[in-house]
Parts: structure tokens; sequence; C-alpha cells
């Protein structure tokens, strides 16, 4: 028999057994039983857990007594133990307090670090945003668009915004400045912790620089390069202004006096008359100028300049612009911005091969004479590219490389940086029709588009026959006796540089005349 009881109860029953055939309950067996559970009891019906951080397990004890010798079966249910606990969210220290960025450049992103340093078990989710307050100008200096911007948009930005930090970790947290005018700002940083305290804290800078910028490379300096000298060279862009002020612009070039108009010349009297009228000598003006000199730029507008400059000879000249401005309301100027121009006024330098080209041509017996041909090498050393215009007289002409006679009139020829013009000079050596020698001289002119310096190459053809040079082209014998001989003596000369063979005869139909 076997008994399994869920009750806390006494049993009283009977095992009864039937017959068959015969009856039934025929015997019965008395069956008593009583059910019983030790009475348990907890040590401490409190259990505090203390200070828990949130979303994080805690484990505590609780212990149970069983005063009796039988064992005891237990389950545990809120209402039989009370459960003491605070919850907390993470504990998150941020640093530093305060940051004072100090002097930074207007237009340019400057940078400083905020650090949240995790104490807690759990991850700490942060979110931070700007406070978005009023800089330190009066409203009185800004326009209506200005005064606009200072309200919504804030000078400083956070990099991440938002986050988390690890458990038991440090992050850091960007804080970026990007300011847009001359003066102090200020403003405050809300990080808000998750289930967290919040912290405020303070920043501050103040710009310095200008907000007026170009919009091609100009300052603090520019180099303008190499450039023909006589030639005006030209530089345009454009100012724009960034900041929140009107900006009236004055420039003017370092050692000169600033721009002003031509005063009326007075009336001479005439004691000015008599004293020595000594002319002044004209003042001394910059290389480089810049129009206009003078302008208002308002909060965003942008305006053309352009920077001009001419030198009569080559030399690298250097000088300064200097630029003051009244900003906003202010009553007196400052200087914002200067400029080191310099520039290389350079004259074409072209190297030629050879400065003189001599041709020679010797007419042998039974030759022919034919066009003579000399190189003639142009290497651009200069540093700027150049457009050559070549022009010769005739005898001589200008072929190719290859002898190809150039059409007329001859096309500029573009010589880059470094780079060499092959072509060839010609001479013709039978430009007059007559067996004498003869001698040509010439100048091949070498001009150039970007500036009038020229050059030269001297040309000389000399053609050369077997010639000679008699004493005198007539003999006069005079009175002579008859049947009496006179001689008469006559010097002949090689006057070329040929080896002359020669003969002499009577011209067949040149009859002599008899006098009797």
């Amino acid at each position: 028999v076997t008994l399994c009881s869920n009750t806390v109860k006494k049993y009283e029953t009977a095992l009864v057994v039937d017959v068959k055939g015969i009856g039934e309950e025929v015997l019965a067996l008395l069956i008593t039983a009583r059910c019983v559970t030790p009475a348990l009891r907890v040590a401490n019906p409190t259990v505090n857990f203390g200070h828990c951080f949130l979303k994080f397990p805690y484990q505590q004890m609780v212990h149970l007594i069983n005063d009796r010798d039988l064992p005891g079966c237990y389950g545990l249910l809120p209402q039989e133990i009370k459960l003491v606990t605070f919850g907390e969210g993470p504990v998150v220290y941020v640093h530093p307090a305060m940051l004072d960025f100090g002097n930074i450049q207007v237009l340019k992103d400057a940078s400083r670090m905020l650090y949240l340093s995790n104490q807690s078990v759990i991850p700490a989710p942060f979110e931070a945003q700007m406070a978005h307050l009023q800089d330190l100008i009066s409203t009185d200096q800004l326009s209506e668009q200005s005064r606009s911007k200072a309200h919504s948009n804030s000078l400083w930005r956070i990099e991440p915004s938002k986050g988390v930090v690890p458990p038991e970790a440090e992050i850091s947290v960007t804080l970026i400045a990007h300011l847009d005018d001359t003066v102090e700002f200020q403003d405050k940083v809300h990080m808000a912790i998750e289930n967290s305290n919040s912290y405020i804290i303070p920043v501050q800078a103040t710009g310095i620089g200008t907000t007026i910028v170009t919009d091609k490379p100009f300052a603090p300096a520019i180099n303008l390069g190499p450039h023909f000298s006589l030639d005006p060279c030209c530089y345009c862009f454009k100012v724009t202004n960034r900041g929140r002020r009107t900006h009236q612009l004055y420039w003017m070039t370092e050692g000169f006096p600033p721009f002003c108009q031509r005063k009326a010349v007075p009336a001479i009297s005439a004691n000015a008359k008599n004293r020595s009228s000594r002319p002044k000598p004209e003042p001394r003006l910059p290389v480089f100028k810049l129009q206009p000199l003078r302008m208002e730029l308002t909060p965003g507008k942008t305006m053309e300049m352009t920077l001009e400059g001419s030198f009569d000879i080559p030399k690298v000249v250097k000088e300064r612009l200097i630029c003051h401005a009244i900003i906003g309301k202010q009553s007196g100027k400052e200087r914002i911005m200067t400029v080191d121009v310099v520039c290389e006024f350079i004259a074409p330098v072209l190297q030629i091969s050879s400065s003189k080209i001599i041709f020679q041509v010797e007419k042998s017996p039974g030759g022919a004479l034919t066009p003579q041909y000399e190189s003639l090498r142009l290497k651009n050393v200069s540093s700027l590219p150049l457009n050559v215009l070549l022009s010769v007289q005739d005898p001589f002409f200008l072929c190719d490389s290859e002898c190809q006679t150039l059409p007329m009139p001859y096309q500029p020829i573009p010589i880059d940086i470094d780079r060499e013009h092959r072509l060839c000079v010609g001479f013709d050596p039978t430009y007059r029709d007559d067996l004498y020698n003869r001698v040509s001289e010439e100048v091949l002119i070498i001009r150039y588009l970007e500036h009038p310096h020229v050059d030269q190459v001297k040309l000389r053809g000399e053609v050369r026959f077997p010639n000679l040079d008699f004493q005198t082209m007539d003999l006069n014998f005079g009175c002579i006796l008859n049947d009496t001989e006179v001689i008469r003596y006559v010097d002949m000369t090689n006057c070329s540089p040929l080896v002359v063979k020669y003969c002499w005869s009577f011209l067949p139909d040149d009859h002599g005349t008899q006098i009797r």
C-alpha cells in the first residue's frame, strides 16, 4: 500500500476484499494515516540589496530554518520575503568642467576635447547639444540677417553628439568651434546621461584674423611667377564677407601714400614766375595696383577685384599691400590683411645654336649652282612659353628640319619652356645671273609676340667663281715704227680662292683697225 499525500490532514479508510462467486467485502483492512509538514522559517524576512545599477543582475542569500526532523519543501513568493533596493543609473564624470578656446582664427575649425569617464558597471548612453547662446556682439551692430543667424546657429558642434560610454571606461568627445567674427563668443554644452545626472559645461572663444576671404590664393602672400616685362600682369579674384558685420575696406601699398585725387593747379603769381621754376620730380608709383581701392561689403556680399602690375625692365618686384577696414559701427579703421606680392618680370631668352651663319659656294667647271642649307636650333630657356616670329630677306629663306621651304608669310613658332625647335636656313646662290664673285649679307630677325625684344642671326652668302683681275682692261701701244716690236706688261691676279686655268684668244668677230 503506497500513500502519497499532497494535503496536510488525517486519513482513515479501509481496504476491502471481494471474493468472486462468494460475496463482496468479505474482508476489510483498516488504514489510517496522518500527513504533516515541518514549519520552515526565514532567518531574516527582509533582504536589502542596497544601491543597484539599472538593468544589472545582483544576488543575495536567503536563509531558511527547519526545526523538525522531517525534511521540508519550500517555494518562494514575493509576499513572504521583503526585498529592499535602491536603483540608480550610471555614474559618469565629465571633465574639464569648462572649456576656454582662447584666441582662435575665424572661419577655421578649432577643436578641444571633453572626456566622459564611466565609473559604473553598466553602459552609459549620452547625448550632447549646444545651448545656442548669443555671442557678445551687441545686436545693434548686426544686420537683421545676422541677428537671425546668431540666434539660430551655434558656432560650436559636437562630434559625436550621442553615443554610449562602455562600463568602467572613458571616451572623448570633440567640441569644434568655427567662429565668424573677431569678438568673444560664449555658449554651453548640455551633456545628458540617460538615467543619470546632466552636466552643463560653459565654453568660450575669441575670434582673431578677418572674415574677408578670396576665391583664389591671395593673402598673406601671392607669387605671380614669371611675367614678361612691358606687358601688364593681371590677376582677377573675388572677395567675400563671411562675417556678421559690414566691412568698409581701404587698400594701400606700403611705402607709398594712400590714393588721393589730383588737386587743381593754382594760378602762377608774378613772384612765383621770378623764382626758380625747376619742375618737381614725378612721385614714385607702386608697380602693383588694386581696383577698386575702396569697397563696402555687407555680410555675405561678394565683389570682384583686379590686381595689375607692369615693369619696363627685367626684375623681381616685391611690394606689400595693406588692407584697413571699418568693421560694423566702429569709429576707426584697423588693419585686417597684409599681402606680399612678388612677380618676376623677365625678357624672352632664346638659346640660338649659332649667332652667324656663313654659306660658301664654289662654282666648279661643268657644275651647277644649287641652294645651300644650314641647320639652326632655337631653345626656349625662358620661364614662360614663347611664340617666335622669324623674318629674312632674299637670297636667304627658311625651311623646316627636312629642308622643305616654308610658305610665306612665316607663321609664329610656339616653343614651350625648355623645348627646342629645329629648322634650316637656306641660301640661293643663283640670285644673280653672272659669273662674278659675290657676297650677300642679311640678318635673320627673331621677334616675339609676347615682348618687343628682338634677336638677330647674321647671314653671309659667298658665291665663288674662278675669276681673274687685270691691272688694266685697256692697252694703248701709242705710235710705233714699222717693223718694230713694242711690249706692254699687264699684271693679272687670281682674285678668287679657286685655281684658275686660262687660255688667250682673240675675239673672232673683233677685227682690228689698220691705220695707213
